[in-house]
């Protein structure tokens, strides 16, 4: 496998943590190991929350954020394929509002086959308030929303990201509110095979809730056990969302937290390319939450139409998304809303 190229354009729910992995031979010169493209067609934002790369002798990985190349970074002064590379368990790594790749330049003068990498990203809603801290330029909507605000509520959004008091709000805020109704985990102990998937859950999700992925984690094979095994993550419309190597995880067992979300369907599967993997064993966990206005407000203002019919706002929750003026909350990012 070269490059693993994923188009952000069609990606309508915010927030989400995603996954990618891949495995690769890595020939001497420069390669592409992500490349996340068409960010921002739907006001998004992508945020690298970590990474992982095999440690190899005189070969770098450096990120490229909206064609601005960053640091060399020495993959053997890195942990390892088995944890993630991080600034702080807290905070982001980037902001990417165009383009973003992770880059490895291999000058051992031979190649690395089996190389194996992964990413865990966030793809979210690029508000005005980060565009004011970032410096990136204000839409019609942005101008609007501030000033209803300011009207209306008499909040003061240019005010409050000068004060920089945890304006815009991150990731971690979101969870914290993130309510939770109740949970579902499974467990799935198979023979994998070419021939057919096998389930470790397919769920249906009861109407006005949503089932969001938390965290997974599955067999992990040696570094000659890439292209193997393929996990499936598949939700709602969207089959085939995640297609994941499990060899680039980062040990058996080891969960990876995620957060994704699925209003009618989740499904988790796995095959077989090669090998033989008997007692493949595999767990995941979710979370399940009742759908609020204020998630249905920002859904409304940031990607229209990408939640099933049946959970348009009610009556009751139009009046307090308009009262409250949720959507100029949720454009402007001066809160997180869950």
């Amino acid at each position: 496998m070269a490059v693993k190229k994923v188009t952000i354009k069609d990606h309508a729910i915010f927030p989400e943590a995603l996954i990618q992995t891949n495995g690769q031979t890595l020939q001497t010169g420069s390669s592409t190991l992500f490349h996340f493209d068409k960010v921002n067609t739907k006001s998004q934002i992508v945020v690298p929350l970590s990474f992982s790369v095999e440690s190899v002798a005189s070969t770098t990985v450096s990120h490229r954020v909206d064609n601005v190349k960053d640091e060399d970074l020495t993959t053997d002064c890195l942990r390892g394929i088995t944890a993630d590379n991080v600034i702080h368990p807290d905070h982001e790594l980037k902001y990417a509002t165009k383009d973003y790749k992770l880059e490895a330049q291999n000058s051992t003068g031979g190649t690395s086959v089996d190389h194996r990498s992964r990413i865990v990203y966030l793809v979210d809603a690029l508000t005005t308030a980060r565009k004011l801290v970032n410096g990136y330029p204000l839409a019609r909507r942005d101008v609007e929303a501030m000033k209803i605000l300011k009207q209306k509520h008499n909040i003061d959004v240019e005010q409050l990201v000068k004060r920089g008091m945890g304006i815009p709000a991150k990731f971690e805020q979101f969870l914290t509110i993130h309510e939770v109704n109740d949970g579902k985990q499974f467990t799935m102990k198979a023979n994998l095979s070419t021939a057919n998937r096998v389930t470790l859950c397919d769920v249906d999700v009861p109407k006005g809730y949503a089932y969001v992925l938390e965290g997974i984690h599955c067999d992990v094979g040696a570094q000659a056990t890439v292209g193997e095994v393929n996990m499936f993550i598949s939700r709602d419309g969207d089959p085939d969302l995640l297609t994941l190597d499990p060899a680039c995880f980062g040990a058996s067992q080891t969960p990876i937290q995620l957060h994704i979300h699925a209003f009618e369907n989740f499904r988790i599967e796995f095959d077989l390319n090669s090998g033989v993997h008997n007692d493949f064993k595999a767990y995941a966990s979710f979370s399940i939450r009742k759908i609020g206005a204020g998630f249905k407000a920002k859904m409304l203002e940031f990607s229209p139409n990408s939640l099933p019919t049946f959970l348009d706002p009610t009556d009751e929750e139009v009046a307090i998304i308009e009262s409250q003026n949720l959507r100029e909350i949720a454009r402007t990012g001066v809160m997180p809303i869950a």
